[in-house]
């Protein structure tokens, strides 16, 4: 999970707004494999050099900053990512790949990396990349917490050093397998830059990147404009200026999107649907749906004393439609969850099944449990203590709050009174982290390595740990701690595996649905490729790989 095995409390904090926002974002309003199709076939030298040299994207809201450690949002994510690049970057089937280090070296302990340093890589003012900018930016990810860049949060760090001007080494405490690598996807930053002034404060508009691209302005609220760096080490991008667009609004988006005036932007589930289907929009705008690594789900206070039983847990699961939810909320555009792991990752169990949407299954489940309703007023008790659970639900978001109420009304059914209370994000993570909570509706991004120790061992429990729901099963605490230092992939996989199956059976999370993201792109925008599990972005070459076709003469010569 975003990120299980790089995050902590005070990442936590930072990252309400989109950590709830992931919960519902495409309702209403990393699997191996190679990318999807392109929108057109991959474009000849000669259409090529005839191409539009600038791409307008769609931002749904303004950046906060430009400094990689401190992002927090996917908005900084989809700008930062063409100026710098990483230490280590990722394909499109999820495999690592060479970005700054061009190769690397990992101990049969999987405690000491060792990265080789490509000799071209270079800053935006000409000093070359080195192994000290690569140390200097390990410390900075380890010692910061945001939201995305939380880079080697948590990990057990014992010592970085500097081998020579274009090798650095990174040795952790206890070793574990070499899935940590995804650990060093970060972006790298200039010591000589970076490392005077007020890091928090100095850097939110100034940038020196390493990347294919150099800032040229920023205009708050309104744009950002880019331009390509001719002196960059790598392939050069086709595109010589990348203009972000800051517009909130989804449907003035949709109308400039239609007019030409900007080229992509995520989608609503009404916008695909309606979209899609007009023969008129087809001819100059393509539509994607795909599936990222993430979810939503209800999390149950495990301590909490009618949710410490695994059967109430499951019986509450059983009373929710998820199917109906994914034809009514999602269009058809979701998955129903079975357990932790989405069908595009490799610790996936494709034998256990979601639990079937079953009420009168669930009413019997909690009646043999001895919650029954034996004053009539249609909320099971038992003993004293009525069959009540307050579940949290980000008041700013109106399709959590409309998920919220359809949960409300399937538990109601089976005689559970379950309240709804509205909080701002901040708030509401601030009491998952504390503990002080019953049930609480979340979404998730789920890191590339499937590593959910810090999730659901029980050496994990809040505010220390993530294991927010205060899970506690030995033979899954035995698993993950084995599935961290394991090297044999498939001994691995089968440890991950069962994790698998005794998640969906002790239901800890109810999960809910692996909603599809939705993307129109205009028809002039060349080579865009969907990679399975990643989407459009967040992969290499990823959007940076994108070429605008040149616009045609219209009869008015104005262009079409």
């Amino acid at each position: 999970m975003r990120s299980s095995s790089r995050t902590n409390s005070a990442f936590l904090r930072a990252a309400a707004a989109t950590l709830l926002a992931l919960a519902v974002v495409t309702a209403c309003g990393r699997g191996a494999g190679a990318p999807g199709a392109s929108s057109t076939a991959d474009p000849s030298a000669t259409a090529r050099a005839q191409s539009d040299e600038r791409l307008v994207r769609r931002l749904e809201n303004d950046i906060n900053t430009l400094n990689p450690v401190l992002m927090s949002t996917a908005y900084e994510r989809f700008v930062l990512a063409y100026l710098f690049d990483p230490l280590v970057q990722v394909d499109s089937s999820m495999r690592p790949a060479p970005g700054v280090a061009a190769r690397w070296e990992i101990s049969p302990d999987a405690t000491t990396f060792r990265f080789h340093l490509d000799p071209a890589a270079s800053f935006e003012d000409g000093s070359p990349v080195t192994a000290g900018d690569v140390l200097f930016s390990v410390r900075r990810y380890a010692e910061e917490s945001s939201q995305i860049s939380g880079y080697l949060q948590g990990l057990d760090l014992k010592k970085s050093r500097v081998i020579d001007p274009h090798t650095v080494e990174v040795v952790f405490e206890s070793g574990r397998n070499a899935g940590q690598i995804y650990a060093f996807s970060f972006p790298i930053i200039a010591e000589h830059v970076y490392g005077k002034g007020n890091f928090k404060k100095d850097f939110n508009d100034k940038v020196v990147g390493n990347g294919p691209y150099r800032l040229v302005r920023r205009t708050p609220g309104s744009e950002i404009v880019l331009e390509r760096r001719d002196s960059y080490r790598g392939t050069k991008p086709q595109l010589r200026t990348i203009v972000f667009k800051i517009i909130p609004n989804a449907t003035v988006a949709w109308s400039a999107l239609t007019r030409g005036e900007i080229d992509e932007m995520r989608i609503s589930t009404e916008q695909f649907a309606l979209g899609s289907a007009d023969p008129e929009v087809r001819k100059s705008i393509v539509f994607h749906q795909f599936y990222e690594l993430g979810y939503n789900f209800i999390a149950w206070n495990n301590r909490f004393e009618p949710l410490a039983d695994a059967d109430v847990r499951r019986a509450f699961t059983m009373a929710i439609d998820r199917g109906s939810i994914v034809t009514h909320l999602y269009g058809g555009g979701a998955r129903v969850m079975s357990g932790p792991f989405t069908v595009e990752q490799w610790a996936f169990n494709p034998a256990v099944p979601p639990i079937p949407f079953d009420p009168e299954g669930a009413k019997a489940a909690l009646s043999a449990k001895g919650w029954v309703d034996r004053d009539g007023d249609g909320v099971r008790e038992r003993g004293k203590m009525k069959l009540r659970v307050e579940l949290l639900v980000d008041a700013a978001d109106a399709a959590s709050v409309e998920q919220g109420q359809i949960f409300q009304q399937a538990l109601r059914d089976i005689g559970v009174d379950l309240a709804l209370r509205k909080l701002e994000g901040s708030s509401m993570v601030e009491r998952l982290i504390n503990g002080n909570y019953e049930a609480v509706f979340l979404g998730y991004s789920l890191d590339l390595d499937p590593d959910l120790f810090a999730n659901f061992h029980s050496s994990q429990f809040t505010p220390e740990g993530q294991n927010w729901v205060f899970y506690a099963n030995a033979e899954v605490d035995e698993l993950l701690a084995k599935g961290q230092v394991e090297r044999d992939h498939a001994k691995r996989r089968d440890m991950y595996m069962r994790v698998h199956e005794l998640l969906a059976r002790d239901q800890p999370y109810t999960w809910l649905v692996q909603s599809s993201t939705k993307w129109a792109v205009s028809k002039r925008v060349q080579n865009v490729q969907v990679a399975p599990g990643m989407g459009l972005f967040n992969w290499t070459p990823g959007a940076r790989g994108w070429w605008v076709a040149a616009r045609q003469p219209s009869v008015d010569g104005q262009g079409r």
